[in-house]
């Protein structure tokens, strides 16, 4: 298998080309795969009877975009190109598991197949900026992790610390060290001091990822780091520098992002750009944890004339948005043994009602279409307890149940009828995590309190009669809950 030396030496020696260029010639090459592998079809009546011929084509059109072109180092600003064969072995080499954690905290993750009657793996939180000024990030810690299922915690990053912005590298050093600190403590005082932490930097680069690295305080072999594509199939120099390390300390991987950018154009180009972010998040950076990729909605690109800033028109609702995440999915399962997981919906960043039906039942859905599709779980950005519990049992209900893919598409289209459709999502407003720079970073917490008392380590009155009605629904639409 190719070694991180070798995509480092790369990384210098590839092709050199701007941004812009970049980004013209990933348009154009993307749709250039969508004709040569016929990718622009009507789909099934169905989303899961996606054609095994179709899956093929997807996989290898992103096989062939690796070798083509590839992807682009932005410190560098150089591709980094692999060869059909180095892919190829490259993902016979992945683990059909791994471990993470330590001692009686220690789990073993593996890759889930689609309608696997075994419960999911969880991952609490992601991608959160912190402040001294918010609830003590231990006793969050704690609360988070109370539930035996969890199996992994992501970190947090100071955004001010000690009364002081991070922004230098003394700073940013303190600030990931504190960090971790804090969540081992956190860990300490719930009685899970071997649960496995993934660390997010407040900046990723390779001396914030270094920094927290410490078996007694930090960050220890049996915890990871976060390294991820960027949007347009980026990758960035100091981050394979970082991998190397903690793929030689035994440390784990774990991935966000599956590539998609604004420059793959139409809905299938950025299908093959979600296919070959997951591929490459092995091939570059070694993670094993990898968040796996879908149809996202596409666009028209149109450069106005030469020399102009590239625009995007984006539709909210393509229709077969379904099927064609399916198919990337299934194009990655049947290819590939790399461990998956995906992000329940009804996150903290985007400020929701946690204490209403509708919420909890679009939750419930996420979680059950989830499991059914054989995923394991990334669970909320510091969301409340409440959150994790119930996206456990609903997945663990599923299970019971006996819910398939068929059995999905009635039981979505039935609670959407009767439940969801007089309940729109609201629109983005902010991302709530913004509040954590400006003058009140508590408003980023204030959805989860109406939801959980974090001291009193009990949910509210309000979100226990949620929850209840909820459950109800639930059960008598057949849901064993």
């Amino acid at each position: 298998m190719i070694s991180l030396l070798e995509v480092a030496e790369r990384a210098r020696s590839g092709r050199k080309m701007s941004d812009k260029e970049w980004g013209l010639a990933l348009f154009k090459k993307l749709q250039e795969l969508i004709v040569r592998h016929d990718l622009k079809q009507e789909g099934p009546e169905r989303f899961y009877d996606v054609d095994d011929a179709y899956v093929d084509a997807l996989f290898q059109a992103a096989v062939d975009l690796l070798d083509e072109m590839g992807v682009y180092c932005t410190h560098t600003h150089r591709t980094i190109t692999f060869s059909e064969d180095e892919v190829r072995e490259a993902l016979r080499e992945n683990p059909l598991e791994i471990k993470i954690g330590d001692g009686r905290d220690q789990r073993v993750w593996k890759k889930r197949k689609i309608e696997e009657n075994k419960p999911p793996g969880i991952n609490v939180t992601w991608h959160v900026p912190w402040s001294d000024e918010l609830i003590p990030l231990s006793i969050v810690v704690r609360e988070l992790v109370r539930h035996d299922r969890v199996d992994l915690i992501e970190g947090w990053m100071y955004a001010r610390i000690d009364g002081r912005e991070v922004h230098n590298m003394a700073s940013r050093a303190y600030a990931a060290r504190r960090a971790v600190s804090k969540v081992r403590e956190g860990l300490a005082m719930a009685g899970r001091s071997g649960l496995a932490i993934a660390y997010y930097p407040i900046l990723t680069d390779a001396f914030s990822m270094l920094a927290p690295l410490d078996a007694e305080r930090g960050l220890r072999k049996s915890d990871g780091g976060f390294f991820t594509i960027l949007p347009d199939l980026m990758v960035e120099e100091d981050l394979i520098g970082a991998a190397l390390v903690y793929n030689e300390l035994g440390c784990f991987g774990l991935s966000g992002g599956s590539g998609a950018g604004p420059w793959g154009g139409s809905v299938e180009g950025r299908m093959i750009e979600s296919t070959v972010g997951c591929l490459a998040n092995w091939l570059v950076y070694r993670d094993t944890i990898i968040g796996i990729g879908g149809a996202s909605a596409g666009g028209d690109f149109m450069p106005r004339k030469a020399g102009a800033v590239r625009t995007q028109r984006i539709s909210r609702n393509i229709e077969g948005m379904q099927w064609r995440s399916f198919a990337v999915q299934k194009a990655l399962r049947s290819n590939t043994n790399q461990i998956y997981y995906t992000g329940i919906w009804g996150w903290n960043r985007i400020y929701y009602d946690m204490t209403s039906e509708p919420y909890l039942l679009r939750v419930a859905l996420s979680s059950i279409r989830s499991t059914i599709l054989g995923l394991n779980f990334r669970v909320g950005a510091t969301n409340p307890p409440t959150h994790t519990n119930w996206v456990i049992e609903t997945s663990d209900a599923t299970l019971k149940s006996n819910i398939g893919l068929e059995d999905f598409a009635e039981l979505s289209e039935k609670m959407n009828k009767e439940k969801l459709n007089d309940h729109p999502i609201q629109p983005v407003r902010q991302d709530q995590r913004m509040h954590i720079y400006g003058k009140n970073p508590n408003a980023f917490l204030a959805a989860g309190l109406k939801a959980y008392d974090w001291y009193k380590q009990k949910p509210t009155d309000e979100y226990i009669k949620a929850e209840r009605k909820a459950r109800n629904y639930l059960r008598d639409i057949g849901l064993t809950i």
